[in-house]
């Protein structure tokens, strides 16, 4: 898994050099290398939450490698995180630990293809093709 996420750190850092200044101290390689010994004393360790320092966890797809100054309503901190495919995203702390945030963006396509063909399984369970209402959203009166 560490390859993948170099892989995506290159992509990364390749894309925006410029603004390696105003990173924090850690790099994404690094930042990989600590989060597999982070979950590995994870499960020796108490429950995480949101006031706690979540930099080099992984969640799902999404690696948190950078906190900003930032707050979701004054209290719930923001990072930076580093998706697998190479894009990097904000998202808050309750939104990683709680599950809602696993990647950047990037597994939408892939979420909405299936959300259509599992629509289209059903319909043709039913016997229709599509609603009945859409077949005339696309006249108009003149």
């Amino acid at each position: 898994m560490l390859a993948g996420w170099r892989r995506a750190a290159k992509k990364l850092l390749a894309r925006k050099p410029a603004q390696q200044a105003i990173r924090p101290r850690l790099t994404p390689e690094e930042a990989a290398e600590i989060a597999a010994t982070r979950q590995r004393m994870a499960m020796r360790k108490k429950r995480r939450t949101i006031h706690s320092d979540l930099i080099g966890y992984e969640f799902d797809l999404l690696l948190a490698w950078g906190r900003l100054p930032a707050l979701v309503n004054g209290d719930i901190p923001k990072y930076e995180c580093l998706c697998a495919c190479g894009n990097d995203c904000e998202a808050d702390a309750h939104s990683l630990l709680r599950g809602r945030k696993k990647d950047c963006g990037c597994r939408k396509a892939e979420r909405d293809r299936l959300r259509a063909w599992r629509r289209k399984q059903r319909l043709a369970k039913l016997g229709r093709k599509r609603n009945f209402w859409r077949r005339f959203s696309g006249m108009r009166a003149a």
